[in-house]
């Protein structure tokens, strides 16, 4: 392995898991031991299909994840943590400022912190074109295995209580939810939503289902002998989820919905196959073409993500 520079093999070794997506081409070290990572942009690209289909725009989470990805591969080039599970376990002030699309060649760097609290803080940027696409600070955790198997395991039958299936609330299908918000295959991660008052023009909560199951291949991704959603597609459930709830009033009907900002997200127990997911996601702030949401996943009545994030309501052409 050279010093100053790792390929997509090294960078693969490194990471010690199989992600979903890969969002690493190469990583450059300078004399300063300053990590550099390159990401070429491409149209064939699987995540393009479903987002957005005609107007291709790489996931704001999939950003997140090239920092993400970055980040571990340095920690561990520097012989840090090279047995133990990397969990982002939080992200801080993520800012998105630039759409990026087939063609772009984005540049990853990243600043590590000292850890604290056994957890390690890196500050992160990427550009295109000397351009900022987007910003974050990641929180980063090295731990022994997340993942925890029972020899028995309930059922979920039921993701929500009886208190929240009320009679007003409006149930959409999948037919439903690809005729209100734009993603697809393999990029749409709900199952089902629930709308309360959903032919109002004020939405302010909406519910969504996620059945995880074995049979993902871009859903899940890989350690060792266990499967799991990564972190930064928890972040996008909940935004679909949103987006569902937003697109669903009238006037921002053939509309789009894009990411501004992520405040916080905090991520407390791995999602594996065989889980069924609520997200409860409440929309406030909400301005003609702005809004924020609040957003919380829970697997068997416990609370697995919260994410707190702001967007905007782009007219389409």
């Amino acid at each position: 392995m050279p010093n100053n520079y790792l390929n997509i093999i090294d960078i693969k070794a490194l990471l010690g898991f199989d992600p979903v997506y890969m969002m690493i081409d190469q990583i450059h070290i300078d004399e300063n031991n300053t990590y550099t990572g390159i990401k070429y942009v491409s149209a064939n690209e699987p995540f393009f299909i479903g987002h957005f289909p005609n107007n291709p725009v790489l996931p704001g989470v999939l950003q997140i994840e090239a920092m993400f990805q970055t980040a571990i591969a340095a920690i561990r080039h520097q012989g840090n943590n090279k047995n133990k599970f990397p969990l982002l376990s939080g992200t801080k002030r993520v800012k998105f400022r630039k759409p990026v699309v087939p063609g772009d060649q984005l540049t990853i760097k990243i600043t590590i912190s000292d850890s604290i609290s056994n957890g390690t803080f890196v500050d992160c940027s990427i550009t295109s074109e000397d351009e900022i696409t987007s910003e974050a600070q990641l929180e980063i955790e090295f731990i022994d295995s997340p993942f925890v198997h029972e020899q028995t395991q309930k059922i979920n039958k039921e993701p929500f209580s009886s208190q929240q299936t009320k009679s007003h609330v409006e149930e959409l299908n999948l037919i439903d939810i690809q005729k209100t918000i734009p993603h697809r295959y393999p990029f749409l991660f709900i199952d089902k939503a629930f709308i309360e008052n959903g032919q109002s023009d004020k939405i302010e909560s909406v519910r969504g289902l996620k059945n995880v199951t074995i049979n993902e291949p871009y859903t899940l991704s890989r350690y060792k002998y266990d499967s799991y959603v990564s972190n930064t597609i928890l972040i996008e459930i909940i935004a679909q989820v949103g987006c569902v709830g937003m697109l669903h009033i009238p006037r921002n009907k053939d509309k789009i919905i894009y990411f501004m900002s992520i405040d916080f997200a905090s991520f407390f127990a791995p999602i594996t196959p065989a889980n069924r997911l609520a997200i409860h996601v409440e929309l406030k702030s909400i301005k003609e073409k702005f809004g924020k949401c609040i957003g919380k996943i829970f697997n068997s009545n416990k609370l697995a993500a919260e994410v707190q994030f702001k967007f905007a309501i782009i007219k389409t052409e």
